[in-house]
């Protein structure tokens, strides 16, 4: 993707998926049509539900925004996250390398289970096809060593 008048991004940060505000700036490259990789971190966030997106700004202050990332963080240290949320075709599940297979449930907002899905030993990331599901709220339940997490998204 070709940048072109590039000036800077702000880190936006919410814990409701509504009301974002700033927490960091990261200048941009500015005009490349070369691949430039950008970190942030929030430092310390409580554990629970955060939402993050960007606002990337232009030289001349014309502004986007990113699409909004769902990041769960357990303060057991395994943090677990679905992106991008909300999606219409099909999510990425990114967690910590998990020690023994893992089974992953979606499941609806009655509560019934509409797919299920096996991760390998190991595994970092997994797409998950939801095309196929109605539009709304679902979770995804990852069940290991007799220990369930959850983690929300939207089905566009």
């Amino acid at each position: 993707m070709e940048k072109i008048n590039s000036s800077y991004f702000i880190i936006e940060h919410s814990i409701t998926g509504q009301n974002f505000v700033s927490i960091g700036t990261v200048n941009a490259a500015g005009n490349s049509s070369n691949v430039a990789s950008y970190n942030f971190s929030h430092d310390n966030p409580a554990a629970g539900l955060h939402y993050y997106r960007l606002k990337m700004v232009d030289k001349d202050g014309a502004f986007k925004y990113s699409g909004t990332v769902m990041v769960v963080v357990n303060k057991q240290g395994r943090n677990i996250y679905v992106y991008p949320n909300p999606a219409s075709t099909e999510i990425t599940l990114v967690c910590t390398s998990l020690a023994q297979a893992t089974q992953v449930s979606v499941v609806n907002n009655l509560g019934a289970v509409v797919k299920k899905i096996k991760l390998s030993a190991g595994a970092t990331k997994t797409q998950i096809n939801i095309q196929s599901l109605s539009s709304g709220w679902y979770s995804l339940r990852l069940m290991s060593n007799n220990k369930i997490e959850t983690i929300n998204f939207l089905k566009e």
